[in-house]
């Protein structure tokens, strides 16, 4: 509908069909079609969806992934970027202290199968918090 909206200057259609597609999943199609057809309300939608839910491997292999803007994808790309230098300055940050914790049975990591989770989950909760997650 969308095409023939657009061909014959119906901006009511345009705005009903965009107003549906704001309640539908935010995915990549969608961002196309919101550039495509210039939808101002899903765009900012889609974009901060891509930019904050979806994983860089994964938007890369989306079929849709060629027809987006270079701008939205560029925006997307560096948001994920940043996000990911955050993440990477908590871990090293948190590598970087200096005391070594102990851990549950009172030795340190090691080759303990079960201090090597303690550690792990302690770390991906310091990541959490660095990070601003609970």
């Amino acid at each position: 509908m969308l095409p023939l909206a657009q061909e014959y200057q119906m901006s009511t259609l345009t705005s009903q069909c965009e107003a549906i597609l704001l309640i539908a999943a935010p995915c990549v199609r969608c961002l196309v079609l919101a550039e495509t057809y210039h939808l101002v309300k899903l765009r900012p939608k889609c974009v901060e969806y891509q930019k904050s839910n979806i994983k860089a491997k994964t938007l890369l292999r989306e079929p849709y992934f060629r027809l987006m803007s270079n701008e939205s994808k560029t925006e997307i790309l560096k948001a994920m970027a940043l996000q990911y230098e955050r993440t990477l300055s908590a871990v090293h940050n948190i590598a970087e202290t200096p005391a070594p914790e102990r851990f549950y049975h009172q030795h340190f990591a090691g080759n303990c199968d079960r201090c090597r989770k303690n550690a792990y989950s302690r770390i991906s909760k310091k990541i959490r918090l660095a990070m601003g997650r609970t």
